[in-house]
């Protein structure tokens, strides 16, 4: 499992030119994410596992694939991203359906 360092703002531009600029910031697990992940929170963990795709430093958090499960059930889950490399995964091919 990869991740950046705790509280670490950043920067993304999608060009050289800087288009698609987006600016946000790591959690105290260094993950992208707009709030801690509290590991004695009780309510129900959804973790979507995949590829530093999922991470979207190109968009906002609130348009992350995360933040809209989570806000679409009204904030009664957690929900958390876990980039790994497809290729690491035994039997999973990178481009496959």
């Amino acid at each position: 499992m990869a991740r950046y360092q705790p509280y670490r703002p950043f920067v993304y531009s999608n060009h050289w030119n800087f288009q698609d600029i987006n600016c946000g910031r790591t959690n105290a697990q260094g993950f992208v994410s707009d709030f801690d992940y509290n590991a004695g929170d009780g309510s129900p963990l959804i973790t979507v596992i995949s590829d530093s795709y999922k991470e979207a430093r190109m968009v906002q958090f609130s348009q992350t694939m995360q933040e809209v499960i989570r806000s679409g059930l009204h904030g009664t889950v957690r929900v958390r991203n876990e980039r790994v490399a497809l290729k690491s995964i035994p039997g999973v091919r990178e481009n496959s359906p």
